[in-house]
């Protein structure tokens, strides 16, 4: 299947995650850059990728008064053992499939707390997603640094003991930064999401950025004011 015919074949929806409790950020999926909540800026995104707003679906417990109403996308009720923050990617990806209807073949997740996506992030997703055969393309940003845990006797130790120690020649990692994960949604019931085929698509500054406090969202902020990242509309 191309991109081309992706929408046409209407077989993947978005899926938006939005919790209403959070204990670092309160109710940080409702917290604004430049006039538009994140939950905001996340249908902006899907929007801009091509996606009819029959196609995506916000799943949640916040109140649904306090959810802008004019994008007339789909809003599931978040059950509420998805709500907690024990809640598993397995468990919650897992429900929202129940939810939805059954001609839907994957699943694009995106979450809120991760709102700069490039216009053309999903169509680049995608074509790795059919060039790779994974079962889930997820964004990330490379990482290699050296990493150090502290064990019990207080002293700490390197995790990857066997990598060089100059930067440049570790091998390549990647860290999620949640701004997109594209998911087979029959592998995805059928085994843990960790122990699927995974590919990663490098995302870069400005876009990669993971707001889980006061200080990410004020840079987001900085960042936006700078870059224009966000589309109002």
């Amino acid at each position: 299947m191309t991109y081309e015919t992706l929408y046409t074949k209407n077989n993947t929806c978005v899926f938006i995650p939005a919790r209403a409790g959070s204990k670092r950020l309160v109710d940080k999926n409702l917290l604004k850059i430049r006039g538009a909540t994140l939950i905001d800026i996340t249908i902006m995104s899907a929007i801009t990728f091509g996606f009819r707003v029959d196609d995506i679906y916000l799943y949640t417990d916040i109140d649904e008064e306090k959810i802008n109403s004019s994008f007339k996308i789909k809003i599931l009720p978040r059950d509420q053992n998805d709500a907690v923050d024990t809640a598993t990617a397995d468990s919650y990806i897992q429900n929202f499939i129940y939810k939805i209807p059954s001609h839907y073949e994957n699943i694009l997740l995106l979450q809120p707390t991760s709102p700069f996506r490039p216009n053309d992030l999903y169509q680049k997703m995608y074509s790795s997603y059919i060039s790779s055969n994974a079962d889930v393309v997820a964004t990330g940003t490379i990482f290699r640094e050296d990493l150090w845990q502290l064990n019990t006797n207080s002293f700490a130790s390197r995790i990857f003991t066997n990598d060089p120690r100059r930067q440049q020649d570790r091998p390549v990692r990647f860290i999620e930064n949640g701004l997109g994960y594209l998911i087979n949604k029959k592998k995805v019931l059928a085994n843990s999401l960790h122990l699927l085929k995974w590919e990663f698509y490098q995302t870069e500054a400005p876009y990669d950025i993971d707001i889980n406090n006061s200080y990410d969202l004020e840079i987001a902020r900085l960042i936006d004011q700078k870059f224009n990242l966000i589309k109002i509309k």
